[in-house]
């Protein structure tokens, strides 16, 4: 379905991004502000800021603000179309020794509030896995469908749009904008590679992510240290989801690897004059920043 199907607590549905860009300008017509709501998970988030780019395209005349997981907030930091993000409570794990009827009671309460925001319009982004695409449920998330029925409540003459996309690089922007970090992502960075030699090249081994297997890890660092050329030196990096028990034994067992979060992985890999790693994760980073030319492609690092 290219077009769009009103449901859902009149929800307008997109599966395609080019025929709800089509639409925008006439559904958001005299709007100056509108929120784009993220779902968890880095496709997801790479999938919302380019939709933001054509958007912002689109319609010139509207400021957003974004709302989604707190790890997201790094693509739009730099947005100059974005004046806000709100990191949204029931997309966040509990903090370390919060009840869970604590965790949700300020999630439900977080919940009221935002279907209370004075926004002309609302547009949701989610990535479908191209497997599921056409058996995916054509509905929207439980959470954004709980917030729709906010908004419908509060400000029944706001659009509520909602787009799906196969593929969080679907949209063929006629001027990609490379994403550009802030201070959350370069902080580290910085401080990391403070002590680097400037005549020495930076090379970043990216192992993978804490969860996976430690030997896989493991082998996955000698073979790339075999690889680098004479006398480089390297950082290996560990992508962290979440603190955990496990990261911490990694930490103490692993001195020499860096555990960093998504923000911090992105502005390692933005200094790095070479890259290691292989992941799809990896490799969809690195085409986000323009930096596909850094990568030191070797099948047999591969994930």
């Amino acid at each position: 379905m290219s077009g769009a199907k009103r449901s859902f607590h009149a929800v307008l549905q997109f599966t395609n991004a080019a025929a709800m860009l089509g639409q925008l300008p006439a559904l958001l017509e005299g709007a100056t502000r509108a929120a784009l709501w993220v779902e968890p998970g880095l496709n997801s988030a790479v999938a919302s800021r380019r939709l933001l780019l054509a958007m912002r395209a689109a319609c010139p005349q509207v400021e957003w603000a974004v709302l989604g997981p707190k790890e997201s907030m790094v693509f739009f930091e730099m947005e100059p179309a974005v004046a806000a993000f709100i990191p949204v409570l029931a997309m966040q794990a509990r903090r370390p020794g919060q009840p869970r009827l604590a965790h949700w009671w300020q999630a439900r309460q977080q919940m009221i509030k935002l279907g209370q925001l004075g926004m002309h319009a609302w547009v949701a982004v989610e990535y479908v896995e191209a497997a599921k695409y056409h058996t995916a449920k054509p509905g929207p998330s439980p959470l954004f469908a709980t917030l729709a029925k906010r908004i419908a409540r509060h400000h029944p003459g706001a659009p509520v749009l909602r787009c799906a996309l196969a593929s969080p690089v679907a949209l063929n922007l006629p001027a990609f904008a490379p994403l550009q970090l802030g201070p959350s992502a370069l902080a580290r960075a910085t401080a990391m590679f403070r002590a680097w030699p400037p005549t020495v090249s930076k090379h970043v081994l990216v192992l993978g992510h804490s969860e996976e297997a430690t030997v896989v890890l493991q082998a996955r660092h000698q073979h790339a240290l075999t690889t680098l050329p004479a006398g480089a030196q390297a950082l290996a990096v560990v992508l962290v989801h979440a603190p955990s028990m496990l990261v911490m034994r990694l930490q103490s067992n692993f001195p020499n690897w860096h555990f960093l979060n998504l923000a911090e992985c992105l502005g390692v890999l933005a200094y790095a004059d070479r890259v290691m790693g292989n992941a799809p994760w990896v490799t969809l980073l690195m085409g986000e920043m323009g930096r596909l030319d850094r990568m030191v492609l070797d099948k047999t690092h591969s994930q």
